[in-house]
């Protein structure tokens, strides 16, 4: 490969690996925390609503069912139940309808301490700031979202301009750690060798960040060409946004 391609792949790679650096190490860290998200959640909200786990999940659940739908029959439409489990000690519904969704988004209940319904708070404060972090950095949702989506872009072509650089040497230095005078050279050895045998997981992290933040845009087309506009109402119930109509079992009037 000529000298001046060389060149190019490691402006690439260097400019590409500083601007997504720094948005993707708060991306990492807030991400390696997120994945303890339902327990800090219950972590954060046990003391108040939670004494113990039931003897019989499956019969909790069922009565918790029951009160919620008692009280708000129009979750039976749509709602979620998880039971006991890696979620938390004790059953909870999660609700997300027409009338949830007008109160500011979903619902969840789970059965109170003296056995009546309790509501939790749509938010709880520190789990949901570092989730929110991970996805946005802490920007707005929208803006947030799509920033973190052009940056997994960047992050991509920082990965593949690196292979291109070290494919050359691959088999002669991937395990060559020169300890010597020359610091630059070790941590060049020591960023060459983790970043090859980490790339398998680079590579899905690059590429999961630019689907999950991005994908939306590629459903423009189809939402203005060939759904009229129609296309999230039509997706909505599959990601359980809104509750599935019932087929009215006879033909629409010609």
């Amino acid at each position: 490969m000529k000298a001046a391609t060389l060149r190019a792949f490691l402006s690439v790679h260097s400019w590409m690996g500083l601007l997504a650096g720094m948005a993707l190490f708060i991306a990492f860290y807030a991400g390696a925390i997120t994945v303890f998200t339902h327990e800090l959640s219950t972590w954060q909200v046990a003391p108040a609503v939670i004494e113990k786990a039931p003897n019989d999940p499956v019969d909790a659940a069922q009565s918790l069912l029951d009160t919620v739908i008692a009280t708000h029959p129009q979750v039976a439409d749509a709602f979620l139940l998880l039971l006991p489990g890696d979620h938390g000690p004790i059953p909870r519904l999660y609700w997300y309808g027409a009338q949830a969704d007008a109160s500011g988004g979903m619902r969840q209940y789970q059965a109170a301490p003296d056995g009546g319904l309790l509501e939790l708070p749509q938010r709880v404060g520190f789990a949901d700031f570092l989730y929110d972090l991970h996805f946005t950095a802490g920007l707005p949702r929208v803006a947030g979202t799509y920033l973190f989506g052009v940056v997994s872009v960047l992050y991509g072509l920082a990965l593949v301009s690196g292979v291109v650089l070290y494919a050359p040497v691959f088999f002669k230095d991937l395990f060559a750690l020169r300890v010597g005078a020359n610091l630059k050279r070790l941590w060049q050895d020591a960023h060459n060798l983790v970043g090859m045998l980490s790339l398998p997981f680079h590579v899905i992290f690059a590429w999961s960040g630019a689907v999950l933040c991005l994908g939306v845009l590629l459903l423009a087309p189809f939402q203005f060409l060939v759904f009229d506009g129609k296309l999230m109402q039509i997706l909505e119930p599959d990601f359980e946004l809104a509750p599935h109509v019932a087929p009215a079992k006879r033909a629409a009037p010609l």
